[in-house]
């Protein structure tokens, strides 16, 4: 099943989106990161900023991607209650089809999965138990 949260991507380009993201714990990075489809980066009218060409290192493959450093601030949304925020860089690649939150950005957020299977997670430190989306 996966976890997926809802989240708001504030752009520094002054855009924003709400979006579902899957946490994947198999996305390594240095800094909190989030890999977005081109649609949500036209969206958030990244192609504004100067990016980076970096390269992904997948399982079987290397993928091109842009990446734009500290692009957005990323808030962590339960319902109506905003939890948790950060600010992360972004990749965006072709072919994704959803966002994708890297480990170190999972660990910014404070984000504790409990189980995966389930879509069950909580903030560190918290009893309180969600459900993934």
């Amino acid at each position: 099943m996966g976890v997926r949260v809802r989240i708001k991507l504030e752009a520094v380009t002054g855009k924003t989106a709400y979006v579902i993201a899957l946490l994947n714990s198999g996305a390594e990075s240095e800094r909190p990161s989030i890999a977005l489809p081109m649609e949500i980066a036209e969206q958030l009218e990244l192609d504004k900023l100067k990016a980076e060409t970096a390269y992904s290192e997948e399982a079987t493959t290397s993928v091109e991607i842009k990446l734009y450093r500290d692009a957005v601030k990323c808030t962590l949304i339960d319902g109506n209650e905003e939890l948790t925020s950060t600010i992360l860089d972004v990749a965006v690649a072709e072919g994704l089809t959803e966002p994708l939150l890297s480990d170190s950005a999972i660990d910014a957020l404070n984000i504790e999965i409990l189980s995966f299977s389930k879509g069950l997670w909580r903030i560190r430190g918290e009893n309180k138990i969600r459900r993934g989306m």
